[in-house]
Order: structure tokens, then sequence, then C-alpha cells
């Protein structure tokens, strides 16, 4: 026969009679159907009937806020075997108050590290945030880098602690200083990398993520006010590093990083103090008001 398509009206198929498909189906499996038939036509619930029971095993389900305490029901395929269902079975349940519960937790109680409840590894309580101290606040500066000429660019200061310097995993790096005394170090992410984006009707060849390396780029410092009086500006300088990634760097202490890792830190360029006179208008007047006047 062709199954080419042809242009001739189609015709249903005539339908099969429940007893042609019993006929087809053979003994046990049409006894199946029947019972599944019969009992889809049982299971619709009619108002003002009597309650559905799936199981003639089970009772009946009673009705809200009757007292079931005293009732026991036969556990199916075990009569030996008695179940006692708690009190309001549609309500709220009850716990059973025979036998032994396990004791409550107890709240804010520290864990016993010879029972095995000490801390292991990154599984440590991880430290709480301090809490500000009043009047507590420090500043934000956006330093500009073009080649080998570091200025200020923006001065904020942000109410709130600040947090502990993270821990520098080469590439660049920021340090300020205070005479000998460093006072904030910070990583770098990305200096001078700008990325771009093709639009979707830019020509195939363009249609790429490209990536340019510039020597002018932006970054943050986060210094603590508390660190600086008006007097030290002049003294506080703010030098680009580049670490070694070979080694993970944890400053410590208020030394300079080059004196702590002798190996591990290049200086590439460095701010050599802040001079107010030297700034823009809207960063000198900003500086004024976060630090005053000498």
């Amino acid at each position: 026969m062709s199954d080419q398509p042809t242009d001739q009206p189609s015709r249903s198929k005539p339908e099969v009679s429940a007893a042609a498909t019993r006929a087809a189906l053979g003994p046990s499996v049409a006894s199946i159907a029947t019972r599944v038939a019969s009992t889809v036509s049982t299971m619709v619930q009619k108002e003002g009937s009597a309650p559905i029971v799936e199981n003639s095993g089970l009772p009946a389900m009673a009705a809200r806020g009757a007292d079931l305490s005293a009732a026991t029901v036969a556990a199916v395929g075990n009569p030996a075997l008695r179940l006692v269902p708690l009190k309001n079975a549609m309500g709220s349940l009850q716990l059973p108050t025979t036998g032994t519960l396990m004791a409550a937790v107890p709240t804010g109680a520290a864990p016993d590290a010879a029972a095995g409840g000490g801390a292991r590894g990154d599984q440590a309580a991880r430290p709480v945030a301090r809490a500000a101290a009043p009047g507590e606040s420090y500043v934000r500066m956006l330093i500009s880098v073009s080649g080998s000429q570091v200025s200020v660019s923006h001065v904020a200061e942000v109410p709130g602690p600040l947090a502990d310097p993270s821990p520098l995993h080469g590439g660049l790096a920021y340090e300020v200083t205070v005479g000998d005394r460093a006072i904030r170090v910070g990583s770098i992410p990305d200096p001078g990398v700008r990325r771009s984006f093709a639009s979707e009707g830019a020509p195939e060849q363009f249609r790429e993520h490209f990536f340019v390396e510039t020597t002018d780029y932006e970054f943050t410092v986060r210094v603590p006010k508390q660190a600086i009086a008006a007097a030290d500006l002049p003294s506080v300088h703010v030098a680009v590093l580049q670490l070694d990634p070979s080694q993970v760097i944890q400053p410590v202490g208020d030394k300079p990083l080059a004196a702590q890792f002798p190996n591990l830190v290049k200086e590439l360029t460095r701010l050599p103090g802040i001079q107010a006179a030297a700034l823009a208008e809207p960063v000198r007047t900003a500086l004024t008001a976060t630090f005053g006047t000498a």
C-alpha cells in the first residue's frame, strides 16, 4: 500500500465496544479493567450520601474535634497490632505523654569539645562583624593612576567600622602608610583592563569580547578615619605594589609589606603625600570637610 498523501477525506475508525476490548485483552486484564471502572464509578461522592470508605477494614474518619483517645484500630495484615490514634486527628496534634522523649536542645550552649562537638576546620563559627563605636567611620578615596602619576580624584566619609583586610593573592595591591607605619592594604582587581562588547548589529569580525590593557586606571582606597589627622595628610603615601602570586600574603601589624615580604613585593609607583592645595576644588573641599584643617 502506498504511503503517499491522498486527497480523499479521512474516515474515523469504528469505535470498539467494551465487550470487544475485554475479549481482546484476555480474562485477567479485562477483570482488572472492570474493577477499576467500577471503583471509579463508586468513588464519585454524592451530596447527602454516606461517606466513601476506600478500605472497609478501616473505620470512617471521625468528625473534627472528636475524642479518639479511647479508639483503637487494627493494623492491616497484623490484627494483633493495635494502633491508638491521637486526639483531635483533624486539629492540632498532641504528642503522647508516655515513653522517653529527647531532651530539648539548650539555647546558647557552647559545644562540648570533649564530646566531639568542637569546631573542626571550616566548620568553626565565623567571627561576627564588630559593631561600630559611637562616631566611628572610615574614608574612601578614589586614586587615579596615569603612567607613573598618582593623584586623588574623590574623597568621601563612610559611617561605620572598616572590616579587616583580606589576604592578598598576587597581582597588584595598594598600601597606605603614614610615615613608616602602614595603616591599610588591599588588592587592586583588574588594573588597567578595559572590556568592550560588540552590539548585535556589528559586523561578524567585531562580534567578540575585547580586552584592552592601558596604563591609566583607578582603584578605591579605604582607611580608618581615626588613623589620619589633618596634619598627617602630607605624610600619607599610597603605594602601588606588584605581588608575587606564588604565595598568599597576610599582612600583620603596621609594618610595611616591603619590610615583611621583601622577596614578594615590588613597588611600581606611589602617591608621595596628599597635598590639599594641589587637589581639584571639589576634592579639596571634601578632604577638608572630612579631616579638617591642620
